[in-house]
C-alpha cells in the first residue's frame, strides 16, 4: 500500500519539482503555491493515497509507467486541463492524475470504470461520461504525438 511518506517523498523530490516545471512550461499555466502548510499538504496527499488504495497497484510501478511515457504524459495532462477549463491547478494536480493516466496507458476501461465510479462521482452516469471524455482525449494525444 502506498503510504503518505511515500507520496510526500515523492512530492518533494526533485523528480518531481522537475515534472511540475516541465508541465508548467508547456502549458504556459501559473501553479497554485507550491508552499501548502503541513496540514493541507497531508489532506492532500491523503486524497491521493485513497486514490492508490482504490487502483491497488505499487506506487513504484504507476511511477515508471508516468517516467517512460512522461511527454505523452505531460501532454494529455495539458489536453486534459484544457478540455476540462481547470484553472486552480495546484502542486498535487499531476500525482492526482497518475492512477488515470496509469489506467489509461493500460487501456483496460472496466479497471478504469471501476476505478472512477470510486472516485470521481457519486452518480452513476457521469464516470461513464468521463472515462469516454478522458480516453478520447489519450487518444487525441497519442495521435499527435505520433
Amino acid at each position: 500500500m502506498t503510504t503518505l511518506e511515500e507520496l510526500k517523498s515523492f512530492y518533494e523530490s526533485e523528480q518531481y519539482q522537475t515534472l511540475l516545471n516541465e508541465f508548467a512550461n508547456r502549458s504556459k499555466r501559473e501553479l497554485g503555491s507550491r508552499e501548502f502548510d503541513m496540514f493541507r499538504l497531508y489532506f492532500k496527499l491523503s486524497y491521493c493515497q485513497r486514490r492508490y488504495m482504490i487502483l491497488d497497484v505499487p506506487f513504484d510501478e504507476v511511477l515508471s509507467v508516468i517516467e517512460n511515457n512522461k511527454d505523452t504524459f505531460l501532454d494529455y495532462q495539458i489536453a486534459a486541463a484544457e478540455y476540462f477549463n481547470e484553472q486552480d491547478i495546484d502542486t498535487t494536480y499531476l500525482i492526482e492524475k497518475f492512477c488515470e493516466f496509469y489506467l489509461l496507458q493500460a487501456a483496460d476501461k472496466n479497471r478504469l470504470l471501476h476505478y472512477l465510479i470510486f472516485v470521481k462521482s457519486k452518480i452513476s452516469f457521469q464516470h461513464r461520461i468521463y472515462a469516454k471524455q478522458i480516453t478520447k482525449l489519450y487518444h487525441q494525444t497519442i495521435s499527435n504525438t505520433k
